[in-house]
């Protein structure tokens, strides 16, 4: 019976680990990491609200790893592209417009922690999308 409480235990402690290891980008960043994609949004989706419509789950996390790192978030997409970003107790939400021509840049410094990024749009429907994180 003892060796049935092994197995059951690691399976418990890899999820409670799982979690913390799904940043997709970590900090140092020695050139830009960027992402293309495609993303679907609903009028009725969760996140749909304050930033505009996003999907459930992030397009990427981020794990900022220093006490501090200077990084720039570039979305290019849509005239309507919405770039949120949540974590460590903020919360960036930034619109494309008909100047930008779809194209976001957030410049900042960014404090320790782990980020989402979610990228959507105003209006529901299929967008494609290129996502730079630079250094």
């Amino acid at each position: 019976m003892n060796w049935m409480i092994m197995p059951t235990l690691a399976a418990a402690m890899v999820s409670a680990i799982a979690p913390s290891a799904q940043a997709d980008v970590a900090t140092p960043l020695s050139s830009p990491v960027t992402r293309s994609g495609n993303v679907t949004v609903s009028a009725n989706g969760a996140q749909s609200g304050a930033c505009g419509l996003v999907s459930d789950q992030p397009v990427e996390v981020i794990r900022v790893t220093e006490p501090f790192a200077s990084l720039q978030f570039t979305v290019d997409s849509d005239r309507n592209a919405t770039l949120w970003i949540t974590g460590n107790g903020q919360n960036q939400c930034l619109f494309a417009d008909s100047f930008s021509d779809g194209l976001i840049s957030l410049p900042g410094v960014w404090d320790e922690g782990v980020y989402n990024i979610y990228v959507g749009n105003r209006n529901p429907g299929s967008y494609t999308y290129e996502l730079t994180i630079a250094p």
